[in-house]
């Protein structure tokens, strides 16, 4: 729906959760299998502001923040 826009504004939230440290990214491989089955899934959520701007937001298994 947003088509470029909404992938520049996902990069821009990656980056932020990079810089920030908020999580640490393993590699599936190194982990068994009880903590394969208490990763979280993050779910990516765009939005248009009022204003016209596209907003990405990234959330832990569609919680809200």
């Amino acid at each position: 729906m947003f088509g470029e826009k909404a992938l520049e504004a996902m990069a821009k939230e990656y980056s932020q959760l990079d810089e920030l440290t908020v999580f640490t990214p393993r590699n599936a491989d190194e982990l068994n299998y009880g903590q394969r089955s208490n990763a979280l899934n993050i779910i990516d959520l765009i939005k248009q502001k009022r204003c016209g701007e596209i907003k990405g937001r990234t959330v832990v298994d569609g919680r809200e923040q």
